[in-house]
């Protein structure tokens, strides 16, 4: 009887420890599908920063966002799946060797088009401008791609800070020290990016980090930031 009880126990013991382990592995086959996907939009990407103007739709695989914040009914119906989960999923994105190199240059492609921006709303001016959105809008009539950059940037400084990865926390820094506030982008309906049920909560103003996507997350922007020259 207790050789019996000593094979259950180690048979459920086995049986929990695969479960806890197939969502990982099923998220670094997911990745691993992306890279080719995400590096192609990528190189069409970083060409259209370096010009100054976005104008193909490449923003869910050069900047992804979690599902339930920067996530819509458009990166729903990518294949293979755009949108990262949750926070482990974006752990596992910023851990990954060919994903982590291409966001990286991402950001500091992204970086350097805001910085060559003159006046104000650098973000809206290169990645909405061109498709007739206004910086103070609502969903595609909006910033959404500004949101897009804003809420993934918030998301990688986060686990970034968590992992020890200074170079990725440093870049996805960088872009967000750019958006100051003069960008507006507001959630339609259910489907859009950032919508919520809370209608006063619809309304974003980008500036410093998306403290939803913090929330997600987890952390403190003080301590993720600390020690770090104008940054909110």
């Amino acid at each position: 009887a207790m050789g019996r009880l000593a094979e259950f126990l180690l048979s459920t013991i086995c049986t929990l420890s695969c479960c806890r382990r197939q969502p990982h592995m099923e998220t670094i086959s997911e990745l691993n599908a992306i890279v080719d996907v995400a590096g192609s939009a990528r190189a069409e990407a970083h060409k259209e920063l370096a010009a100054g103007q976005k104008k193909g739709h490449w923003i869910w695989w050069v900047f992804p966002t979690l599902q339930a914040r920067g996530g819509d009914m458009f990166s729903a119906m990518q294949t293979p799946p755009a949108d990262l989960q949750d926070a482990s999923h974006v752990e596992a994105y910023a851990k990954h060797r060919k994903l982590r190199a291409q966001l990286v240059e991402s950001f500091r492609s992204a970086t350097a088009a805001f910085a060559a921006v003159p006046g104000g709303k650098a973000p809206w001016q290169v990645l909405d401008a061109g498709f007739g959105r206004s910086a103070n809008g609502v969903w595609t009539g909006g910033p959404v791609d500004s949101f897009k950059v804003f809420c993934c940037a918030t998301a990688f400084a986060a686990i970034a800070h968590r992992i020890g990865d200074t170079e990725l926390k440093d870049a996805a820094l960088e872009t967000l020290a750019h958006f100051t506030g003069d960008v507006v982008y507001v959630a339609g309906r259910r489907g859009t990016s950032g919508f919520v049920e809370e209608q006063h909560k619809l309304r974003n103003v980008l500036q410093g980090h998306d403290e939803p996507t913090l929330l997600l997350v987890g952390g403190t922007w003080r301590e993720i930031t600390k020690g770090m020259p104008n940054v909110d």
